[in-house]
């Protein structure tokens, strides 16, 4: 049966029982924002026919039985959303705790079976308290990118002796969550669509149908169809075209955090462009943080260690580099910085 629970200090209450009383009233549609990392975050309906479509494609992917769901990420965004949608439509109980770097700092959690973490949120819990973590079989990751050191993290704790699967979302606010998944626990390399979904690759872009749904939708992510999935390169928008050259800056930016780190040089970073006459779009990085007086030496290492064309040009320090709450990066250009 149905069960909510509250953490003392959990803020959004309120908004929580009156999502549902609306689910318990019937209520056909529901609203919810977009993350904003493209722009400014819209309001987006969501049909009751799509979130249980969501929720029930969730449980039949996972093989989930009655469930403890601890929800510890935004519940006003879709994946904390769907953890209360799933939640009410199949009668499990359900923690809500505030949702901060460690959610699960000081909490008892070895009853819960099923969460789900922003990459950032996963990453201090297997620094901090993994532990924490043994009791539950299935666990989401999402809203933001992963990166290797944290799959290297993921590899190393979850042992052949766990029994907790650790699971990578692919979806989107208007398709209530996730279409696809990737096993990490198992290093899979491409995202597995749920039953239902078809995705197609439309100039490069990807394209999700669900026919039960007539739902048809053209992304802005670029995406490579394989034959045990796909695999997504990046968003459309942030392609830089440095002189005829197409840069995906997300498949660029592991390997320099990896330089970075390399050098003993840890700070958020992202991959951006400037206006040029020569090159159309100059590729330079983006720094959180003063300056630093040897920028140049470490742009000749980034030359040197990346692949033809790929490595920045020039670099830029800005004090702060914005996420979402999710930990999604707002990628500003530089002209949008004070």
């Amino acid at each position: 049966m149905f069960r909510a629970i509250y953490h003392s200090d959990f803020k959004d209450r309120k908004w929580v029982e009156e999502q549902i009383e609306r689910w318990n009233a019937g209520q056909s549609s529901f609203m919810l924002k977009t993350s904003g990392t493209t722009g400014k975050p819209k309001e987006i309906s969501l049909s009751r026919e799509l979130l249980i479509w969501s929720a029930n494609a969730t449980k039949a992917s996972l093989h989930l039985g009655q469930e403890k769901v601890i929800c510890c990420i935004p519940v006003q965004k879709t994946g904390g959303f769907m953890q209360l949608i799933r939640a009410l439509h199949f009668g499990w109980e359900i923690y809500f705790v505030s949702p901060k770097s460690n959610p699960f700092e000081g909490e008892e959690t070895s009853e819960y079976s099923f969460t789900s973490f922003t990459p950032m949120q996963l990453d201090v819990v297997l620094n901090e308290n993994p532990e924490s973590l043994v009791s539950f079989k299935n666990i989401l990751v999402g809203g933001a990118k992963i990166g290797a050191d944290l799959l290297q993290k993921i590899q190393k704790w979850n042992d052949s002796s766990r029994n907790t699967t650790i699971w990578e979302t692919y979806g989107m606010t208007e398709t209530a969550s996730h279409i696809a998944l990737k096993n990490l626990t198992k290093n899979e390399a491409y995202f597995k669509t749920q039953e239902g979904v078809k995705v197609n690759s439309k100039e490069d872009r990807l394209g999700i149908e669900i026919k039960e749904l007539n739902l048809n939708l053209d992304t802005n992510d670029l995406a490579e169809l394989h034959e045990d999935g796909f695999a997504i390169l990046g968003r459309r928008d942030n392609v830089i075209n440095s002189g005829g050259i197409k840069i995906h800056p997300e498949s660029i930016e592991p390997q320099i955090a990896d330089i970075l780190e390399s050098i003993r040089i840890y700070r958020p970073f992202y991959l951006s462009s400037i206006p040029d006459k020569l090159l159309g779009e100059k590729l330079i990085l983006i720094l959180e943080g003063t300056p630093i007086t040897d920028a140049g030496f470490i742009l000749e290492i980034l030359k040197r260690e990346l692949p033809a064309y790929t490595n920045p040009k020039e670099m830029f320090f800005v004090k702060k580099i914005e996420t979402t709450d999710t930990g999604k990066l707002k990628r500003k250009r530089l002209s949008e910085y004070s």
